[in-house]
């Protein structure tokens, strides 16, 4: 019998500073991952194909599993299946003091697993009730993840590709050294449906750049494509994958000498010694 663990809190925007504001229908779902290791499992490829074959008869032997998560204690009762994918997901040689990731619900923030380095910079409270950071503030997340809905809408319902910018590095304090480093990230998307909750719309070819592929218009792409139309289930997650300290410290110490050039040349003078 599987033993029933508790697993890590999860992480939300704390509700009373923080209303949702983006209109993104989203839930947490195990099953385009179940769909993903299904199909490994009919290539015939044998690397590891006993754990595949014991996952898939886990999430077979609960309906629920296979299902949109809105009662999340089902990852206390499945807590074993819950960290073999979070095990297949992040390298076992990860330490989570140093490495940045988080592994949550699409596209909104609803974080289920989490690096120290992660909750260290979200700092939650005992409820797992996060308040944001004056640099990354709740807002600038909110239109990141509409824009990436919007790319995920174009790419799996219309084939077509558009361009959205990503925040390509991340801040995080190194708790071995009490600096701060920096991490460009990778996020996934590779376990993610997109479902009608009405008719398709012809594709708004006015509201996209047909030369950058950028979004030109957003508030006409609102109108004509509300992502009240889709929801999104399953999972993505985010990660460390190079470390670029330097790089980073190097352009925040030519801006920080341009600011001492200023009439108030203290807080460039301050900048220049965390740098």
């Amino acid at each position: 019998m599987e033993a029933k663990t508790s697993i890590t809190k999860i992480l939300i925007p704390d509700p009373v500073l923080y209303p949702p504001e983006s209109g993104v229908e989203s839930y947490f779902s195990f099953e385009p991952y179940y769909r993903h290791i299904r199909k490994r499992l009919s290539t015939g490829d044998e690397t590891l194909s006993g754990l595949y074959q014991f996952m898939t008869e886990r999430f077979e032997s609960d309906p629920r599993l296979l299902q949109p998560v809105t009662d999340f204690g089902i990852l206390d009762s499945h807590a074993l299946l819950f960290q073999m994918v979070i095990s297949s997901i992040f390298p076992l040689s990860a330490d989570q003091d140093v490495q940045y990731f988080s592994l949550g619900t699409p596209y909104k923030f609803e974080v289920l697993f989490y690096s120290s380095s992660f909750a260290h910079y979200f700092n939650p409270d005992d409820s797992g009730y996060v308040k944001f950071p004056p640099e990354r503030p709740f807002s600038q997340l909110e239109q990141e993840n509409i824009l990436m809905a919007y790319r995920m809408v174009f790419r799996k319902l219309y084939q077509k590709e558009i361009s959205v910018p990503e925040r390509k590095t991340n801040r995080w304090l190194d708790k071995s050294t009490g600096l701060y480093r920096y991490s460009r990230i990778h996020i996934d998307e590779s376990f993610v449906d997109v479902k009608l909750n009405d008719a398709l719309p012809e594709f708004p070819s006015d509201c996209i750049d047909a030369t950058t592929g950028v979004i030109s218009d957003m508030k006409e792409l609102q109108k004509k494509l509300p992502l009240s139309l889709f929801r999104f289930e399953g999972f993505f997650f985010r990660r460390s994958i190079v470390d670029v300290t330097t790089e980073e410290c190097i352009t925040l110490i030519k801006n920080a000498l341009i600011e001492m050039q200023s009439a108030n040349p203290e807080p460039g003078y301050q900048k220049l010694i965390s740098s």
